[in-house]
């Protein structure tokens, strides 16, 4: 059971360009080990940091530089076929934003997302180190932000490549051409961020987390084993993101029916969540048991999310309700989390609420003694993604698709339920989803597992 309170510290001052000297340049001492040899290019303000390791051998830091020309487009698509091949030695290469031109000096300021990239990588770096599997892995690090033409460039990059799996990028800006050029070559790409539609007809494609849509699959299912769909309301703002998210909630409970001509689910959609006719409105529907489950599809914007709780938990009058929301729920900082218990809030997450399997705390021992911290989530997620795509290779060689529907001989603390995403006509394959979802409940003041 996790208190909702444990929020990501907030990294700062001087001991944040530490950490990013640590990972990016002091590889002798840091995340990356032990360092062989250090190459420069013709001209180092032009490239990031690719940084290179090998199972059993030395790590090796190499810098180099991309030609002026943009690579030309990809105009067709030219797939290799889907045979597996396996080898002696898999090419693994993280596209990540470490931006790491951007700090100078001990006042610069590390972002909330390079913090995250940072750690992803630790975690990643800490299971590279103890992988024990009968085939050698190369592990290639490119800070995609050092060049903003990467879109263009990336193309030129022999690391890129050679690679046998990409992992990243984060902006989705990049995953596009990327995507484009591993469903040209015939490559494994792996998203550990992206949860928006960005390819079709792209089985080399994973997506790693899960999109709303699944979310939504997730939530009406657990939520419908306990209201039918005429006791329940939808609660959100006008706006685009949210009558988009609307209408996955919609198709989820006509799937869940079995009809297209399903009743929908009642909707009530502000422009004011503060509106005092709002608040008539929902009390007299509450008194007359109208409904008994409220989901708000609303995953960024905390205020409203505060708001609309408040106006919940204020026209309640003594009666019960469930409201459903979104993982990003957990982690917001303004929150008042009585409201969570008095409205009885279940959030869906694909990740864990603790990290208590052996890995996980090994990690956690090596990272406190090496420094001196703890280990974010994301950390973990990077350990794990890397312990499951050298497993994948490994067994399954380089188009390890075959293999996303056998059990795991060993299972990552973030269970990976991977399967196809179909396109319309039922049969081709638009990518690869993470199905694996949790339905977590509040109760005394901390989450816990219901589903």
């Amino acid at each position: 059971m996790t208190s909702v309170r444990n929020h990501r510290r907030r990294l700062n001052g001087s001991s944040l360009i530490g950490i990013l000297a640590l990972t990016l340049l002091w590889s002798s001492c840091g995340i990356f080990g032990p360092s062989s040899s250090t190459q420069t290019g013709e001209d180092d303000t032009n490239r990031g940091v690719v940084i290179t390791d090998e199972v059993e051998t030395m790590d090796t830091i190499v810098w180099s530089k991309v030609s002026e020309e943009e690579a030309p487009p990809i105009v067709e698509r030219a797939r290799r076929g889907a045979k597996s091949e396996f080898k002696s030695s898999y090419n693994i290469v993280l596209l990540a934003p470490f931006d790491a031109s951007r700090f100078q000096n001990a006042s610069d300021r590390l972002t909330n997302r390079t913090a995250r990239m940072i750690e992803f990588y630790a975690g990643m770096k800490y299971a590279f180190d103890r992988i024990d599997l009968p085939v050698k892995f190369n592990l290639s690090v490119i800070d995609t932000e050092v060049d903003p033409d990467f879109k263009y460039k990336f193309q030129e990059d022999t690391v890129i490549q050679n690679a046998d799996l990409i992992i990243g990028p984060y902006q989705t800006s990049n995953i596009q051409p990327v995507a484009a050029f591993a469903k040209y070559e015939g490559k494994m790409m792996l998203s550990p961020w992206n949860t928006a539609e960005v390819t079709v007809e792209n089985p080399f494609y994973i997506q790693l987390r899960p999109s709303l849509k699944t979310h939504a699959d997730a939530i009406l299912a657990y939520a419908k084993n306990r209201f039918t769909t005429d006791k329940m309301r939808i609660l959100a703002k006008n706006d685009a993101r949210a009558e988009m998210a609307i209408r996955l909630f919609q198709e989820s409970n006509m799937k869940i029916e079995e009809r297209m001509d399903a009743d929908q689910i009642p909707t009530i959609v502000v422009d004011d969540i503060s509106n005092e006719e709002l608040g008539e409105d929902l009390t007299l529907q509450i008194e007359a048991d109208s409904f008994q489950g409220v989901i708000i599809p609303e995953w960024a914007d905390e205020p409203f999310v505060i708001a609309a709780l408040a106006k919940l938990n204020f026209t309640k009058a003594g009666k019960d309700l469930t409201v459903f929301g979104l993982p990003q729920w957990m982690e917001m900082e303004r929150m008042d989390f009585d409201y969570y218990e008095s409205l009885n809030v279940h959030v869906s997450s694909e990740k864990p609420l603790s990290f208590d399997d052996a890995d996980s705390r090994a990690l956690r021992t090596f990272y406190f003694n090496r420094y001196g911290d703890v280990p974010s989530s994301d950390a973990y997620y990077g350990m794990n993604v890397l312990q499951w795509c050298t497993y994948m290779l490994a067994t399954y060689g380089t188009n390890f698709t075959n293999g996303l529907d056998q059990p795991l001989e060993d299972e990552t603390h973030f269970p990976f339920e991977i399967g196809p995403v179909f396109g319309l006509d039922g049969e081709s394959i638009n990518y690869y989803e993470n199905r694996h979802i949790s339905i977590f409940e509040f109760e005394n003041y901390a989450f816990k597992s219901v589903r």
